[in-house]
């Protein structure tokens, strides 16, 4: 009894129709004309500025920031100056630093004084840095941003510090107030931010943040320590 053969199934050719459909695009497309040429170079050019705008917005916003509810921070308050977190209604009852300073006295011996510091400074790349805080309230403030030494062996100080001395708006409205910007590199330094309140200021603060803005930090040696 002879045996049943069996048929092979057919096989498609997946190759060829690839390579079909790539004739298809050049048949239809004529990559030597000028005009081709132009709109793809166009193209090529729109996706290389995107990237590169995408990589420059992402480097201008990278932050580092500091709330009360974090513990990464050193509050010091001199001369009956007092702090307390405490939730603000008025700004969807988030956690803010309440920091009252007296006025300056002739007779006081220490200058009514709140210093708010990150503990640790931060790298987040080579370039530009400034610190700002987000404050109301009345009175006046001092926005602060310093490098330090962070390789553990290099006799160089760091660069900074850059402040900004603020009147705080007495609007009833938070404002950010910033410092000037100044250069940190992996290789001697790495910025660190704080705030102060001055003697006679009430003022709540939302945060203090270290700002990375980009760019060559452009920066000389920094000056060894005497």
């Amino acid at each position: 009894m002879a045996k049943p053969t069996k048929t092979a199934p057919k096989r498609t050719n997946k190759s060829k129709t690839k390579k079909g459909k790539l004739d298809f695009l050049t048949n239809r497309i004529n990559f030597k004309s000028r005009k081709t040429q132009f709109i793809l170079t166009i193209l090529v050019f729109a996706l290389v500025g995107g990237a590169w705008f995408t990589y420059k917005s992402f480097a201008a916003t990278a932050t580092a920031t500091w709330a009360p509810e974090g513990t990464a921070v050193w509050v010091q308050d001199l001369g009956g100056c007092k702090t307390q977190n405490i939730n603000d209604m008025a700004k969807n009852n988030i956690k803010v630093w309440n920091v009252a300073c007296p006025p300056l006295s002739v007779n006081a011996t220490i200058r009514p004084l709140t210093d708010i510091s990150a503990k640790s400074p931060v790298f987040l790349g080579v370039g530009k840095y400034r610190a700002c805080s987000m404050v109301k309230g009345s009175g006046n403030i001092k926005v602060e941003i310093s490098s330090t030494v962070t390789d553990g062996t290099s006799p160089y100080a760091g660069l900074g510090p850059s402040s900004g001395v603020f009147t705080v708006v007495n609007d009833g409205q938070y404002h950010e107030y910033c410092t000037g910007q100044i250069p940190a590199s992996k290789e001697y330094h790495a910025p660190r931010a704080s705030i102060k309140v001055e003697a006679g200021s009430w003022v709540n603060i939302q945060y203090i943040q270290l700002q990375y803005l980009g760019g060559d930090s452009n920066s000389s040696k920094p000056t060894p320590k005497k």
